[in-house]
């Protein structure tokens, strides 16, 4: 088991956003979340993910990190985050922009560099490697970004509307990577989507009505 939360309850004033959430995820899974815009979907993730904390209940991962008790490495080296826009640093290549996440976790620089070319090659992704994002489409851009979530070898990536913003062949891309990703590296995945396709390659897939998760 990666993490397993328990009665996550979340609150603005008086309005329960999410309302006694159970839900918990072994090593290796797809789990997806759907729900109408506004319906908490993003927020459960944010706290699942130790980006926020619920009102009520609490979040308990495999190695006892919290959001309110961490180190920013033992983040880094337990959970990974896709959004739906791919925040790619504009001024710098590609390589530096896999190369950055892992100095920031304590390698050099040149074992950085060396394990981002290797994991570029794995996935015929190296053609990027020199290019700037603003020289690449939005598809290579999101499919490097699923990259930079997973560099620091993570046992989970939060993933919030990976899909959101593309076309239907470079969506089609982007899950293909995603399923690829967790069979080679056996890397969970956690994902707020629309996307039913998602979905259909999730392991358990859930949906997120008047704060409740249903089945």
């Amino acid at each position: 088991m990666i993490f397993k939360a328990k009665n996550i309850v979340k609150k603005f004033d008086d309005t329960r956003i999410l309302d006694s959430i159970d839900v918990s995820i072994d090593e290796g899974q797809i789990i997806s979340i759907e729900g109408a815009s506004g319906s908490g979907k993003t927020t459960l993730l944010n706290i699942l993910g130790l980006l926020d904390s619920p009102s009520q209940g609490r979040v308990e991962y495999y190695n006892n990190l919290e959001y309110d008790n961490f180190n920013s490495s033992e983040r880094i080296g337990t959970i990974g985050y896709v959004f739906q826009f791919h925040h790619l640093l504009a001024e710098f290549q590609v390589i530096d922009n896999l190369t950055i996440p892992q100095i920031l976790a304590g390698k050099n620089y040149k074992e950085s560099v060396m394990y981002a070319n290797e994991m570029l090659k794995i996935l015929d992704l190296e053609y990027l490697s020199k290019r700037y994002p603003y020289q690449i489409s939005g598809g290579e851009c999101q499919r490097i970004a699923l990259l930079r979530g997973i560099i620091n070898k993570p046992k989970i990536v939060f993933a919030d509307e990976p899909t959101g913003n593309l076309d239907s062949e470079n969506s089609r891309i982007v899950i293909k990577l995603l399923n690829d990703l967790k069979e080679t590296f056996n890397i969970s995945f956690f994902i707020v989507t629309h996307d039913s396709h998602i979905t259909k390659i999730s392991d358990e897939s859930f949906y997120i009505d008047s704060g409740k998760l249903k089945q």
